[in-house]
């Protein structure tokens, strides 16, 4: 993954590999050179977001899932982690 240049790429591979902060970061470097919200990076979020679940790395999810505005998968995720503070606060601002 050192020697690869395409972030999208380096995403995939970092996911394969398990690599989640690897793919974190490299999922944070397209947005800022593709811009929030772009078609590419809101796949990369949701692919990585289904994959923090898979593994059970729920910090990682909780990020994915705020990125993509899921907020109906976050609300799931807040209460199944007992994070019932998390979710009132969502709630209210919805």
């Amino acid at each position: 993954m050192l020697f690869v240049s395409d972030q999208q790429t380096k995403f995939q591979l970092a996911i394969e590999c398990g690599e989640v902060e690897v793919a974190v970061e490299t999922v944070m470097a397209m947005e800022q050179e593709s811009g929030k919200g772009s078609k590419s990076t809101s796949k990369c979020w949701e692919e990585l977001a289904k994959y923090a679940m898979e593994i059970g790395n729920m910090q990682v999810a909780e990020i994915a899932y705020q990125k993509t505005k899921n907020f109906e998968k976050l609300g799931f995720l807040y209460l199944i982690t007992g994070q019932i503070q998390k979710l009132k606060k969502m709630q209210r601002s919805r």
